[in-house]
């Protein structure tokens, strides 16, 4: 319920007169699915170090994307000194930072609060478009955040016991509980 809640909150975010490319939004969907899968996956392999495990992901994933991109843009061309500053962000910072960052949160928190925690990504895409090229939004789209920050609230507030969780634990071997008999 709070990640359709959540969904929501982005669709909120879309301007209104914004032209969607439906390839490209099958493609962030496609994404999102493999994302979701992979997160999946990683929770139940026993991976003991975040590091190797995302620079193997990596390094297969590009060499997979190579005919793709060899297809669509033809042979790459020869970097310049100017871009080596740029190509290192992206690689070292932007990518294999991000990644590790992404594989070691899964392990420890788990795909479903890592799925929500995603939600996050529109968010500061939007709000670094107010802080450094000075858009504005409008009603629906703040509205979006909200619903998104609430999906994610609700997400972090521990669930009470049940009656039925509080009797099912009576009796258990090492609690300490007491019942009292009336």
């Amino acid at each position: 319920m709070l990640a359709v809640l959540g969904l929501i909150g982005v669709g909120l975010l879309l301007n209104p007169s914004a032209d969607l490319d439906p390839i490209g939004t099958l493609a962030a969907l496609a994404g999102t699915a493999l994302v979701s899968q992979s997160a999946i996956w990683m929770k139940r392999w026993p991976v003991n170090d975040a590091l190797s495990f995302a620079a193997w992901q990596l390094v297969l994933g590009g060499m997979m994307l190579i005919p793709f991109a060899w297809f669509v843009a033809g042979a790459p061309v020869a970097l310049s000194v100017e871009a080596i500053p740029g190509l290192l962000w992206l690689v070292l910072l932007n990518t294999a930072f991000g990644y590790w960052a992404w594989v070691r949160s899964v392990k420890k928190l788990g795909p479903n609060v890592m799925s929500m925690f995603s939600l996050m990504n529109p968010v500061t895409a939007v709000l670094l478009g107010i802080g450094l090229v000075g858009e504005s939004l409008g009603l629906l789209q703040w509205a979006g955040i909200g619903l998104i920050m609430m999906a994610l609230l609700f997400m972090k507030k521990p669930a009470k016991p049940t009656r039925t969780a509080t009797a099912a634990l009576e009796g258990q071997p090492g609690n300490k509980s007491v019942s009292v008999r009336q």
